[in-house]
Order: structure tokens, then C-alpha cells, then sequence
């Protein structure tokens, strides 16, 4: 489940040092309630981010709201035409301000909303500083509910915040109230006025209960929700998208101060170990190329011990052949009874005859050397060894024990058998 930390920053003109306690809430994305809203310093509230994203709620009094028919364009076009759609507006320098954009209303006019560039790159470097890089920027006032044919108010202290139908929110001093709303309807001419909701703190309606409620009478329902808790809940619907419907609010994060992509965000913190991955990949890939040049060696030395025995137990093969074909032509044709076996391959055939006279002796290696081969084998024991010599001799080749040595279990010796038998 995705998990929203808002924090709400204090009312200010410039960027002062770290107020003592900020209020904050984390919503999921419906803006229900997980952790109710609390207040601690940004440095106490930077370590609950976590992996929640967070929403920074900045006072409407610093932003200011505007709406203006723009061209059809999107992304850095539109932020570059903004102020020249609303230069008239504006007592400021252009230049000295950023513009942000929201959706295009029903009506084709758009929301836009402006705050000093001095006063949101204070924001950001201050929550820049303790490690917070919030996911979106948005002015108290756009996060007013906006309910079609109705009209919402919020009173703070002495500041009222009403937003009639799913219009802007007008910013008033609350006192006095009646003047206020006024001028909050001075457009309707119906009556009674659409139906009002005003929500309020239980402090701040005990102080201007005695002027409100008179005003009942002028709307066609008037209705108090009060905030025990503050407004963080009244704002956190819209301040996750929940229920932004068409007026969505105007996020301030555009242009230059856009968030950036959390993939960048991630690669930067694992970066380090990106790269460390990386050496070892690579020192991996250099170890099998290591490996496989090892091996190629290993192959070329094996292919000419190969081509060495070939050309001497098979002389009259041609040169030219794969040594490992040739061996393996003549062994299929051995197996299929095909051509001259060779005095080579009768000795091999001998040797494996006589070795049934001792079953339990292994062969160990074979040897060439002047026409002869010397063949090392295990034994149990002395007389394994005397018994198949024996053999050999009798099936008529010269067979002759060179010695040998005895181990714990096992007996090795060396015989030498001559190519040519011995009645040839």
C-alpha cells in the first residue's frame, strides 16, 4: 500500500530558520488516516519518510491564483507563455517569479498559480537540508474540497478561505465575516446563496460563532464540521489525488523545480554498489577469457600428444587427417570387424585377454618406446601382476615384468610388451 507523509509548512514571507514544530499526517492514497496528525520539528518529521511520498503543503497566502486562457501547448512551451498571459496581473517583475500550471477547466481556461522564486527556493532548501524531496508542492487553498453548487469555507485565525462552487479560493480576512462573504458572492445573484460548509477549529468557531451564526439565514443550508485535529484531513483527499476531479490542484513543482525521477533518485543511491557490481562482472569476464585461453592451450597440447600417438600406432594414415577422426575411423572399423587392425591394436586386444586372469587389476597408463609398450597397471597384489604377464606369454607375445611397488591395498608393476609376437 502506498503511503503519503504531508507536511504543512507556517504561514511566512521569507525563508526563516526551522520553525519548532511543523504539522504532519501520513494518508494513504484515498487520504484515509494512517498515523493522525502530530506536529515535531523537520527534522524529527525527515526521519518518518521512509519509503512514504511525501506532499508539502505551502500557505495560500504566499501563492497567488489565477486563471487565463493559454494555447494549446504542454510542458516548457506552456510555462514559457504563462507570463506573458498574465504579465497585466501581476505588480511583481516577471522574472523574480515562478508560474505553475494546472488542467485546463471545462470552462478552456487554466489554473495557474504563482509564488516568489526567492520564497520557494527557501521551501526547498530547507527540506533539501534534512533530506526530504517531496513528490509535489501544493498551496493550502487549491486543496479546499470543490463541490459543484455548493460552497466551502475554512476559517484559520483570522484568515477565510472559501471556494464557491468549483471556482479559485478567494482569501479574506475573516473579520469582519459578513463583509467577507460579501465579497466571496458578490457574483450570486441568487437567493438564497448555495449551500455553505464551513469547517473551523473548535477554538476558532467559539470566537466568531456570535458573528457567523446570524448569516445562516442567507444560504440554503449552512453547515460547521469542526477540525479537532487541524485541516491536514480536510486537505490530504485532494493533496493524493483522490478526489481532485476537475479542479485538480496546481502542483508547484513544474520547470525547474520538477521533481526529479525517482529511477534517478534510486540510482544515485546505488550507485556505489552499481559499480562495485560492475568490477566484479568485469573481473569475472576476465577470468573466463583466462579461463578459455587456458583451455585452448590445453586443447592444442592434447590434439598434438594425439597426433603423436596416432602417427605412431597408425604409420601408414595420411598426415593430413584429424588426428581424433582417424582414431576414431579406426576404432569403428576395429569394432565392425573392418580392416587390418595392426600389431599396435592385437597387443591392446592381448592385453585386455590376459587381464582376465586378474579381474580386480586396473590399468594404469600406456606408454610407447622403440616399437614396444610399457604398460603400468594396479594390482591386489605381486602375483595379479605375474599372472597376467603369464598370460601374455602364452597367447604368444614377449611380456616382460619390469618390477614394481607395493602400498597399503595395492600392488603396481610395469610390463613391457613388444609389438611383434613372438612366433612371428
Amino acid at each position: 500500500m502506498v503511503e503519503w507523509l504531508l507536511i504543512r509548512l507556517p504561514a511566512r514571507t521569507t525563508a526563516p530558520a526551522e520553525p519548532d514544530a511543523v504539522p504532519w499526517m501520513v494518508v494513504d492514497e484515498a487520504g484515509h488516516q494512517i498515523v493522525p496528525p502530530g506536529a515535531a520539528t523537520l527534522a524529527k518529521i525527515a526521519t518518518m519518510v521512509d519509503q512514504r511520498r511525501v506532499v508539502v503543503i505551502v500557505p495560500g497566502a504566499d501563492v497567488l491564483g489565477l486563471e487565463a486562457e493559454l494555447p494549446p501547448l504542454s510542458g516548457a512551451k506552456l510555462l514559457q507563455a504563462i507570463p506573458f498571459a498574465v504579465e497585466e496581473q501581476l505588480a511583481e517583475d516577471v522574472d523574480t517569479l515562478h508560474f505553475a500550471a494546472g488542467s485546463r477547466l471545462p470552462s478552456g481556461r487554466t489554473p495557474i498559480e504563482v509564488v516568489s522564486r526567492p520564497l520557494i527556493e527557501g521551501w526547498l532548501q530547507q527540506l533539501a537540508a534534512i533530506g526530504i524531496a517531496p513528490r509535489a508542492m501544493y498551496a493550502d487553498t487549491g486543496l479546499l474540497p470543490a463541490v459543484r453548487g455548493q460552497t466551502v469555507a475554512l476559517l484559520e485565525s483570522a484568515d477565510l478561505a472559501i471556494r464557491v462552487d468549483d471556482r479559485p479560493v478567494l482569501r479574506l480576512p475573516a473579520t469582519p465575516f459578513a463583509e467577507a462573504l460579501l465579497v466571496a458572492f458578490a457574483a450570486e445573484t441568487a437567493s438564497p446563496l448555495p449551500p455553505l460548509t464551513l469547517y473551523a477549529s473548535p477554538a476558532d468557531w467559539q470566537l466568531a460563532r456570535s458573528e457567523i451564526e446570524p448569516m445562516r439565514e442567507r444560504f440554503a443550508t449552512f453547515k460547521v464540521q469542526l477540525l479537532p485535529n487541524g485541516p491536514l484531513p480536510l486537505f490530504a483527499p485532494r493533496a493524493v489525488g483522490a478526489e481532485a476531479g476537475d479542479s485538480r490542484p496546481v502542483n508547484l513543482l513544474q520547470g525547474a523545480y520538477a521533481p526529479r525521477s525517482r529511477a534517478l533518485t534510486e540510482w544515485r543511491t546505488w550507485r556505489l554498489a552499481a559499480a562495485l557490481g560492475a568490477i566484479a562482472l568485469a573481473l569475472h569476464a576476465g577470468a573466463l577469457a583466462l579461463e578459455y585461453r587456458n583451455l585452448r592451450a590445453a586443447e592444442r597440447a592434447l590434439d598434438a600428444a594425439i597426433g603423436e600417438v596416432v602417427r605412431v600406432t597408425l604409420p601408414g594414415d595420411s598426415d593430413g587427417a584429424n588426428p581424433r577422426a582417424r582414431i576414431e575411423q579406426r576404432l569403428l572399423a576395429v569394432r565392425a570387424g573392418q580392416g587390418d587392425t595392426g600389431p599396435w591394436l592385437r597387443a591392446l586386444a592381448a592385453l585386455a585377454s590376459a587381464r582376465i586372469a586378474s579381474p580386480e587389476a586396473e590399468l594404469e597408463s600406456l606408454g610407447l618406446e622403440s616399437g614396444a609398450v610399457n604398460v603400468r597397471i594396479k594390482a591386489a597384489n605381486a602375483e595379479s601382476l605375474e599372472r597376467i604377464s603369464a598370460a601374455l606369454r602364452a597367447s604368444g607375445w614377449q611380456a616382460e615384468l619390469q618390477g614394481g611397488s607395493a602400498s597399503e591395498n595395492a600392488y603396481e608393476g610395469r610390463i613391457r610388451l613388444s609389438v611383434v609376437r613372438s612366433d612371428s
